[in-house]
């Protein structure tokens, strides 16, 4: 679909859906004490973390993924083992986008 008012201002559904997608992976509980329990030890695998939350290993892994598909966690291999580490730009994206929101 194309509008005319949407194209003067240079806004693709594209674009848009991708900082919507960004967006929602920020609005979930387990993310949030995922990027909790990531800040205080900087480096964690997925066994720490799911002991450390009290969940299914399967829920970790799937929250982890989303995070890292927007590139919001970057990962580390040590062997067998990954570690998942907080790439602080971009929780800055998501302050730029609410400063944005809130004028």
């Amino acid at each position: 679909m194309k509008l005319k008012n949407l194209n003067k201002y240079n806004l693709k559904y594209d674009d848009v859906r991708k900082v919507t997608l960004f967006v929602r992976v920020f609005d979930n509980k387990v993310r949030w004490a995922i990027l909790e329990q990531l800040e205080k030890r900087e480096y964690m695998n997925v066994t720490e973390l799911y002991v450390a939350l009290r969940m299914e290993q399967s829920v970790v892994s799937s929250h982890l993924a989303a995070m890292r598909k927007i590139g919001l966690v970057a990962t580390n291999r040590d062997g067998k083992c990954v570690y998942y580490s907080v790439i602080y730009p971009a929780l800055l994206k998501l302050k730029s986008i609410i400063e944005l929101i809130n004028k």
